[in-house]
Formats: C-alpha cells, structure tokens, sequence
C-alpha cells in the first residue's frame, strides 16, 4: 500500500510529464509560426542543439535563435510533428526524452520541399517550478528533398534545411 507521501511524488512526476510534452509541442508550434520570443521562452540562456545527421552543434538560445530563424524566413512554411515519445523524470528538477518526428519544410522563394523523419533526444530543467530545454539532440532517419521549379531547387531544400 502507498503512503500519501509516495502519492503526491507520483501524480507529481505525471504532472512533470505533461508539462514536458506541453513544452515539447509549443516548441514545434512555435518553430512553425516563427515566434522566436514564444521558442526563447523554452530554452534555458545555455541551451545546446546538436544536429547528429549534420554534425551541426549550435551553443547558447541567441545563437540557436539567429540559426532557425535564417532557416525558417518568411518563404519557409514548415510543420512539426511529434509522436511516440517517452520521457524519464530523472531528478526532482531534470528529466529526459525520445521523440519520433515528422516535418515537412516548403520554401516559397526556392520551391524545394524537405520531408524527414527523424528522432529528437532532449533534457530539460526545472527552474521555479517551469520545465525548459537544456539540450536537443536531433537524428534524421530519413529526408527526401522534392523538386519543384527547377532541378537545382532539390539541393536548396537540403541547404536551407539540414542545419
């Protein structure tokens, strides 16, 4: 039989769970519609973002924010979309995650199309009762890049994409 005290630590730990697929999904809404201040809020000032397909290693939210948003200008439409995932609370203010994704990123400007699917391992913190991203680790498993307009425009997909 649980003790009260053991009760309150697991609806705790589900309410830490929602919070961080909560913050995981304003993530990706607020990658979409390109609201930096919204996708700042969600990252600690330290913030790391690892690219394993690319090698790509981004340091600090400033500098992370400045990269998504030369990837995502005002041609990009991009959708998001995460699923399957598992987090682990791993300490009264640290936790981790997998998620399984689907993107799909249009440039208007270009005309080249990026589909992938990928796997997202992250780690957050909790300041002050508020989860927030420490680092993002992203694995493509799969990017299909579509011609549109012109042949060369495939290419522009992955450059613009493939950060």
């Amino acid at each position: 039989m649980s003790t009260m005290e053991d009760l309150e630590k697991r609806i705790q730990a589900l309410e830490d769970m929602r919070a961080i697929e909560r913050l995981q999904a304003t993530y990706w809404d607020t990658l979409d519609a390109k609201d930096w201040d919204g996708l700042a809020a969600c990252l600690v000032e330290d913030f790391v973002f690892i690219n394993n397909t690319t090698g790509g290693r981004y340091e600090g939210r400033d500098g992370m924010l400045e990269t998504m948003k030369g990837k995502f200008g005002d041609n990009v439409t991009s959708s998001h979309q995460g699923h399957h995932h598992w987090i682990d609370i791993t300490g009264p203010d640290t936790a981790t995650s997998h998620w399984s994704l689907e993107d799909d990123l249009y440039d208007a400007e270009n005309g080249g199309e990026f589909v992938g699917r990928a796997h997202y391992d992250n780690t957050y913190v909790k300041i002050d009762g508020r989860w927030y991203f420490t680092e993002m680790s992203l694995t493509y498993l799969r990017g299909k890049a579509e011609i549109k307009k012109r042949y060369e425009d495939t290419a522009n997909a992955y450059k613009v994409f493939m950060m």
